[in-house]
């Protein structure tokens, strides 16, 4: 997750997510006896759209205008078709709904929630969610979709209820029981609060390399795979709002309103004042980059791409203060996906800064933006270790290594909490995991031999002890060599310098 030192623009690819939804959208398929595609299929026309129009807007695409007619003459397309199959499954399911039996019946409501959970239409996705669980409390899936909604319309309570039945429903769903240990609050009662964390525990013990948990996304995105903050010129603001609030209709609207002929000056010259910025940059003067900034966002104030590159720039610079203020001020901005990025940066200079309360909730947004990244986790889980918060961070740590099972970083905490507490059986188990990942991390194998002295395994300590002072005499040397070479560099250049003649 690590943004580039700077900033750069690059092309927008958005990927599709909302993986949990899938089973639903194939089973409307199934339903209707229809070709006509999956609502994960007919958006892509719609999702191919925007990504042309971010193109277009921040001149990754040539000759701006025509593309930006373009993308959204496809957005128009793509918004209509996709309506239109939204359409068709409401009528196949509405004839048929009736006669079905009610496990059946419920799931064609929870079919047709899906469909409007992908379009947007939350309020409606709900309503068809709770009607199927009426019909069936038992039906698959649906509780934990209820539960993100819940969450969206800041109903926590309801939200815990949802995440309650479907870790109920499937004892094994650990995105339900982490998401159940996230919304519960203080005063929930200790023994579920147990049990939910005993669950997480042993399936991280008893994981595969296989293993992987999964989380639903309900924004396609802030699900993209970008590497910064997707922002687009001040003046389609008001579009990129409505696009991120899934008002499709209204965004298309709004651009197809835009006069393109007098909005194009003010996007091209927004886009030649951070062009002029980059410039500097390239050339070594980061001086004359941050002056070139300040006057973008003198012209721009809302300008979202200045914001992001003043911020990193600053960083660079150790300006934390002032980085902290353009990062937060991009925050409030539209933007088209990557806003992790911006609450991973505010969440470093927080944490820098020893504001942890400032940190966890900055690390807290950004893992409901990218649950599925392992990074994030690890970063909260490590404000929350700070704060002796262990059973949080432990929390973290363990979902993290079943987002990425191959974060060492996850395993080795989340195993250093678990010895910590005495439990050195749970400990030894996750690093040994760590040290098979990763043999020469000096940490997993400095804990894993303390872990099995508690253990009584005195011989495998000794051994993995052993190993330690091996690979820890080997870092000291590899270091003392990195040492050398550089003052070897340093001296070199030194003499160089000396055989020069004066300036005169």
């Amino acid at each position: 997750m690590s943004p580039p030192p700077y900033g750069t623009a690059a092309f927008v690819t958005i990927p599709l997510g909302m993986s949990r939804l899938s089973s639903f959208l194939l089973c409307a398929v199934v339903v209707l006896f229809s070709p006509v595609s999956s609502g994960a299929q007919v958006k892509d026309a719609f999702i191919q759209g925007v990504a042309d129009f971010v193109n277009a807007a921040n001149g990754l695409s040539g000759d701006e205008g025509p593309a930006l007619t373009a993308a959204i003459d496809a957005m128009a397309r793509g918004i209509a078709q996709w309506d239109a199959a939204v359409a068709n499954v409401e009528a196949g399911l509405a004839s048929q709904i009736g006669g079905a039996p009610p496990q059946v019946a419920a799931r064609m409501r929870a079919t047709l929630g899906a469909v409007y959970l992908e379009r947007g239409r939350l309020a409606e996705a709900l309503e068809q969610f709770d009607a199927a669980v009426r019909l069936d409390p038992e039906v698959r899936d649906v509780q934990s979709l209820r539960g993100l909604l819940y969450q969206r319309m800041n109903r926590p309570s309801d939200a815990q209820s949802a995440f309650r039945s479907a870790w109920h429903q499937e004892p094994g769903d650990v995105t339900a029981v982490y998401l159940l240990l996230r919304v519960a609050s203080k005063s929930a009662e200790a023994g579920e609060r147990n049990a939910a964390m005993k669950t997480l525990s042993d399936t991280v013990e008893n994981a595969t390399p296989e293993s992987r948990a999964q989380f639903t996304i309900l924004d396609f995105l802030e699900g993209a795979a970008v590497s910064a903050p997707v922002f687009v010129p001040a003046v389609y603001h008001e579009a990129a709002t409505l696009l991120a609030q899934a008002k499709y209709n209204e965004a298309v609207a709004s651009l197809q309103k835009a006069a393109l002929s007098s909005s194009l000056a003010a996007v091209r010259d927004e886009r030649a004042r951070l062009a002029t910025a980059d410039a500097r940059m390239s050339a070594g003067d980061p001086g004359g980059a941050r002056a070139a900034l300040a006057d973008a966002l003198r012209a721009f104030p809302n300008s979202g791409m200045a914001h992001w590159k003043l911020g990193r720039l600053q960083v660079s610079l150790g300006d934390e203060s002032g980085a902290m203020r353009s990062f937060q001020t991009a925050a409030g901005l539209p933007s088209l996906g990557g806003t992790a990025h911006l609450y991973a940066a505010i969440g470093r200079i927080r944490h820098n800064q020893l504001d942890l309360d400032g940190a966890v909730a900055a690390y807290a947004r950004r893992v409901e933006l990218t649950p599925n990244d392992a990074a994030a986790h690890t970063d909260l889980g490590d404000v929350y270790r700070a704060q002796d918060r262990l059973d949080e961070a432990l929390a973290e740590y363990l979902i993290g290594s079943l987002v990425d099972p191959a974060s060492v970083k996850a395993l080795v905490a989340a195993a250093q909490i678990h010895g910590a507490a005495g439990r050195d059986e749970a400990a030894v188990k996750l690093l040994r995991r760590a040290v098979t990942l990763e043999p020469s991390h000096l940490e997993a194998r400095y804990a894993l031999s303390r872990g099995l002295l508690h253990l009584g395994l005195t011989n495998d300590a000794r051994r993995e002890l052993e190993v330690f002072e091996q690979l820890q005499k080997k870092a000291m040397q590899d270091e003392r060599r990195r040492f050398e070479e550089n003052q070897i560099k340093i001296d070199e250049t030194l003499k160089s310098g000396d055989t020069r003649e004066p300036a005169r």
